[in-house]
């Protein structure tokens, strides 16, 4: 569940969210495109993450997942995406402070286990 907030803050983080997307030319919409994007995400590739991100916050191929979607931005973010920034600052307006905690959690498994995977 989501947490909801005032028409102003909606209206802003739609906004934000709308121009995010508008520089995303092409969003994956099968299983087998996002798989792609999802290996290519899990490899480190920054643009991959935020897409992967963006496309379980509109829940385009893959189930609407806000935590998910944080998690995804979050990685993109800290290696220096800023509208990955902008997409989990968006995503944090509409999620619960324990919701904050899981994709943060969620965004650590995934960053240990991509490094785990480059030392390899």
């Amino acid at each position: 569940m989501r947490k909801r907030h005032t028409c102003a803050a909606n209206s802003l983080s739609l906004i934000v969210i709308l121009a995010i997307i508008a520089g995303c030319q092409s969003m994956p919409v099968n299983a087998q495109s996002i798989e792609r994007l999802r290996k290519a995400a899990e490899q480190g590739y920054v643009e991959a993450q935020f897409n992967l991100g963006v496309a379980y916050y509109l829940g385009q191929g893959v189930p609407e997942d806000y935590v998910t979607a944080y998690a995804w931005a979050n990685l993109s973010a800290a290696s220096g995406n800023s509208d990955a920034v902008q997409l989990k600052e968006s995503l944090r307006a509409s999620m619960t402070a324990a919701q904050v905690a899981e994709a943060q959690r969620k965004s650590t498994t995934l960053f240990n286990r991509i490094e785990s995977e480059k030392s390899q």
